[in-house]
């Protein structure tokens, strides 16, 4: 099992242990293991994709370079709205500020974002696998933007669009 399997399965344990730890009433525990489901998703991806990882600031840039390669669009601001609203339960977990219902609610949000994720990788790795032979990592070394999709997708193409809104 590769490091990016192992972080897919533990993203879905943590799901069910924070469902779990909401049942047993623990919500300061539901909350960081949703939080941490969601940070496994991303550092899944990020890794097979040859990102950095190592802190929480690259584990929230890869996630919104994620996001905002599919372009502009509902979607992207709902997945934004959902990583602000998981990021929410990590700061909860040391804050204790929701309360149980705001927990419940952002749990199911962790784990519609990790479906979404998923999907959405799933879903770039198809539009980019014809066009380009560079693996994600050599892809994101690459110098000239011209040679292939994969490179704009890669290092986020709706940065122009968001930059002329």
């Amino acid at each position: 099992m590769t490091t990016s399997q192992r972080h897919a399965e533990i993203s879905q344990e943590f799901l069910r242990h924070s469902r779990d730890e909401l049942a047993a009433g623990d919500l300061l525990q539901a909350s960081e293991k949703a939080w941490g489901a969601v940070a496994h998703c991303i550092n899944s991806i990020s890794k097979q994709r040859g990102w950095p990882l190592g802190s929480h600031r690259k584990l929230i840039d890869n996630a919104r370079k994620l996001i905002l390669s599919a372009g502009e669009s509902q979607e992207t601001d709902l997945l934004l709205l959902r990583l602000g609203a998981a990021q929410m339960l990590h700061k909860n977990f040391y804050e204790e500020l929701m309360s149980e219902d705001e927990v419940c609610e952002r749990i199911a949000n962790a784990s519609e974002l990790v479906a979404a994720l998923k999907r959405l990788d799933a879903r770039l790795k198809k539009l980019l696998r014809p066009k380009c032979s560079l693996s994600p990592a050599d892809a994101v070394r690459c110098m000239r933007p011209t040679c292939c999709s994969r490179f704009r997708l890669t290092l986020g193409a709706a940065c122009s669009a968001r930059a002329s809104r």
